[in-house]
Order: structure tokens, then C-alpha cells, then sequence
């Protein structure tokens, strides 16, 4: 249904029309009105200005609206896509501006070069202009070369994360920064974006830089949120959740296992599918769910079990209880499962933010990675061999490696044991160097497990990946 206070301004443009107070508009005019009308006659902007704007591009011939000052510069850059008039009025009275409802002053259909050229532009902005928030947080970062080389390959894949480890090693540190490795979002992702959630609940831009309304969206709900804060729901009006506002960008849940196990649970369908069906008495909605989900916790309720410093104070039925809400059909939609360890080490000597920006990039571009000489092992399943070769290719592609070898898997092998050596496959478990593999008979299990499981998308499998611990 149609509500909101800015349908104050098209009803009463819509009545003086009716009346003949105001000039009729001409025949092929398609004229869009958004706006709050005060009793004094002044006109207050909606509170989703970037949506409305981006939603009536390509069918508005004009627009009449109000923006408050603070919007001016991202009304600007968004501007530079629009291929409608603008007229920004202040009072009713200025509806009276012939101005108004005159095509005279229309701007050009954007061309595909030109929204081409602007996605280029947002590109080379986002590689090139690194906030002092942005670069303080990255700069802050230690860990191990191998470290940095993980989340640059989370961040290239745009890989699910399971992250475990004890209070202070920095799980929700790394995550966090991650974010400064997503590049921008691209005209047609705005839009999307911006149809299934507000450019900012308290302003009608976020001005936190200068390039905000093009950032991918980062989500951090707290662990006490509801399923349907998290995945959407509501009586009446089915409303979208915070992994749909996080479309085509990140979902990051911090304190993991803190979350009701009904929530944890919910995720399992999205996960796969990049999408999520509510359905209510008489109503469905389907909303997308192209999110990256970044999930940190701890090992368990008092964080200390297997630091081996200090003694674990939770009782058996406790530690379980929490233990027991991350259940194998939810970690096995993830693609890594890691134990994060706090190792001292300044291994982003060489991965400076800009650097790593224009080297994603680079990688993002290469053609096809052929993986014609990979041999995994026979005894994969389907979603883990999936999983296998979706996360090796983003290491080639980090690698500049276009046609792998064997040896390459072998160093990405060396590379996830490098990064938690307990807990990640071993070589005897992702490769059989006794059997050769029909990568023909790869492919067809894979377009199995793709039919079988109804449009769900072959990345997200999940690494079978055992937590050992000592007595």
C-alpha cells in the first residue's frame, strides 16, 4: 500500500490541477512530487530521498522536491545520473514557477556509455579517495601476511566467514575493517538498494564521506535482534530485514552464537539462495539477500575454553547448550570456518589500502580462471568440491594465476593450513593423488547439486571444517 507524509505534495499538486489553479502539464510530461506539507505551507523533504530519486529514473520526465542542505553534495553526484529535470521548491507557492511544467529544460536519456563512464569514475574514486576513518582502522590491523592475504580473498569472493576465537584477538576488528575492501556499488545496484531500504534513517543522505551513497552496505545488528529484525517479517506489512538492507554488501553478526537459535537458523536459505520468501496469511514477499555474512564469536559463554591461559568457567550443559546452536546444516553454508589466533606481526607492510583496492580490482577483472588441471579428491561432496574451487579460484585471481596448476591447489592448501592449521582440510582430505578426476564428471556433480537444490548458487557451499580441542 501507498503511505507515507510525502504523498502530501502530488495529492495537493494533483487537486489545483483538478481545480485549474495551476498550469495542466503537457501530454507526454510524466512529473513526479515528493514532499511534507507544513501548515505554514512549507514543504519538508521525504525521508528517502535517494530511493524515490534513483526508482523514477528512466520513466520521470521532471521531479519537484525539497533536500535539505547536508544532501547538496551526494544530490550533486547522484544528479550526474539522473536523466530528468529537477526542481527543488521550498514553499507551495513555488508551484507556481512556471519553470515547473516546462519541458524545455529536460535533460537527455543517459546513455550505456555514459552510466558506463560513471561506474568507472565511482571506481577510480573509491581506489584513489580512502577516508582518515577508513585508513586509521586498516592501519590499526596486526596479524601475519597470510592474515591480510585471507581477507583480501574474503573480501574478493565475497566469501561467508565463520570466525571463532577468544575475547581480544580481533575477530570483530578484521571484520569490521573488511569493510574498506568492498568497492562501490554500480548504478543498477543502487537502485536496488536503495528500493528495499532508506539511504539513512536519520538523514535523507548519509554524509559520512564524500562517496557515501555509493558505499556497498554494511549491516551490525545487536545479538539480541529478532528474526524478523534480521531477516524481515511483521504482522500486516511484511517489512525487510537487515540481510536484505545489506544487499550486495555485508551482514556482519558479531557475538554469533549469542543470537536466538530461530534467528541462526533462518539464515540457512538466504545463505544459499541469495534471496528470502516471507509468507504471512494471504501475503508472500520475496526479498534479496545478496550478503556476504561475516559471523564472529566466541569458543564459549566465558570466552576462555582453549586459550590455555585461563581456566574455562562453563559448565558441561552450558558450553554445549552454546555449542549446540551452530548446527552442521548452517556452518556447512559457510565458506571458511577459521579459529582466529592474535599473532604480533606488522604483515601489512605490504598491503596498503590503496594498493590493496587497485590489486581487487585488477583481480576482479581477469578472464576465466581455468581449473582444467585441479584434482580434488574423489570423496568431496558436492557442496564441499563447490565451495573447494569457488575459494581457489578467488586465490588465483588475488595470484594472478589464470590456468592453475596442481602445485598452485597445493599452495592454497599451505595457505588455509597457514591460517589456522588445526581446523582447516588437510591436503589427504581436498586432494587424491592416486586418483586422476574426470573434471567432466566434476562438473556434471556440481550441475547435480545445482539443479537439485532449485537455483541455488554453486559458491555458497560450506567447509567441513572440525574444531579439535584438548582435554
Amino acid at each position: 500500500p501507498k503511505e507515507g507524509s510525502h504523498f502530501d505534495l502530488p495529492i495537493l499538486a494533483g487537486i489545483l490541477h483538478a481545480l485549474g489553479a495551476l498550469q495542466p502539464p503537457s501530454i507526454e510530461m510524466k512529473q513526479f512530487f515528493w514532499g511534507e506539507i507544513n501548515l505554514d505551507g512549507g514543504i519538508r523533504p521525504p525521508r528517502d530521498l535517494a530511493m524515490h530519486l534513483l526508482n523514477a529514473n528512466g520513466s520521470a520526465t521532471s521531479a519537484v522536491f525539497t533536500s535539505p542542505p547536508e544532501a547538496k553534495s551526494d544530490l550533486q553526484t547522484i544528479g550526474n545520473y539522473l536523466n530528468f529535470s529537477r526542481h527543488e521548491i521550498s514553499n507551495v507557492v513555488d508551484l507556481w514557477d512556471e519553470k515547473i511544467f516546462s519541458t524545455s529544460d529536460r535533460k537527455e536519456t543517459i546513455s550505456n556509455n555514459s552510466e558506463s563512464e560513471m561506474n568507472l569514475a565511482l571506481l577510480d574514486r573509491w581506489q584513489n579517495e580512502i577516508t582518515s576513518e577508513e585508513k586509521k582502522l586498516w592501519n590499526s590491523l596486526q596479524g601475519s601476511s597470510n592474515q591480510f592475504k585471507f581477507w583480501c580473498v574474503v573480501a574478493l569472493g565475497r566469501h561467508h566467514a565463520l570466525i571463532e576465537g577468544a575475547p581480544g584477538v580481533g575477530k570483530s576488528t578484521w571484520c569490521l575493517a573488511s569493510r574498506a575492501l568492498h568497492p562501490p556499488l554500480n548504478l543498477k545496484q543502487a537502485k536496488e538498494r536503495y528500493r528495499f531500504g532508506p539511504s539513512h534513517r536519520a538523514h535523507l543522505f548519509s554524509s559520512c564521506s564524500p562517496h557515501s551513497l555509493w558505499n556497498a552496505p554494511f549491516e551490525a545488528p545487536h545479538h539480541s535482534s529478532t528474526k524478523a529484525a534480521i531477516v524481515g517479517g511483521g504482522t500486516g506489512q511484511i517489512a525487510v530485514g537487515a540481510i536484505t538492507r545489506a544487499n550486495f554488501g555485508t551482514l556482519f553478526l558479531d557475538e554469533f552464537l549469542e543470537y536466538s537459535r530461530d534467528v541462526l537458523e533462518a539464515l540457512r536459505e538466504p545463505l544459499e539462495q541469495k534471496a528470502i520468501t516471507l509468507s504471512r496469511q494471504g501475503l508472500a514477499r520475496s526479498f534479496p539477500a545478496d550478503t556476504q555474512i561475516l559471523a564472529a564469536f566466541n569458543p564459549c559463554r566465558c570466552g576462555r575454553f582453549g586459550s590455555g591461559s585461563e581456566k574455562c568457567d562453563c559448565t558441561a550443559t552450558s558450553f554445549q547448550s552454546y555449542r549446540a546452536r551452530l548446527s552442521q546444516p548452517l556452518q556447512d553454508r559457510f565458506h571458511f570456518y577459521v579459529k582466529w589466533k592474535f599473532i604480533l606481526e606488522n604483515g601489512g607492510e605490504g598491503f596498503d589500502l590503496k594498493f590493496v583496492r587497485r590489486r581487487l580490482q585488477e583481480a576482479k577483472n581477469l578472464e576465466r580462471i581455468d581449473l582444467t588441471e585441479i584434482r580434488p579428491s574423489k570423496n568431496l561432496s558436492p557442496r564441499r568440491l563447490a565451495l573447494v574451487l569457488q575459494t581457489f579460484e578467488s586465490f588465483c585471481r588475488w595470484e594472478f594465476i589464470q590456468k592453475p596448476s596442481q602445485q598452485d591447489f597445493q599452495n592454497f592448501i599451505n595457505f588455509l593450513q597457514s591460517i589456522q592449521p588445526e581446523s582447516n582440510p588437510t591436503q589427504e582430505e581436498l586432494t587424491d593423488d592416486k586418483t586422476e578426476i574426470d573434471l567432466l564428471s566434476i562438473a556434471r556433480r556440481a550441475r547435480e547439486y545445482r539443479t537439485s537444490n532449485s537455483g541455488s548458487h554453486m559458491e555458497h557451499g560450506g567447509f567441513d571444517l572440525k574444531i579439535t580441542q584438548g582435554d
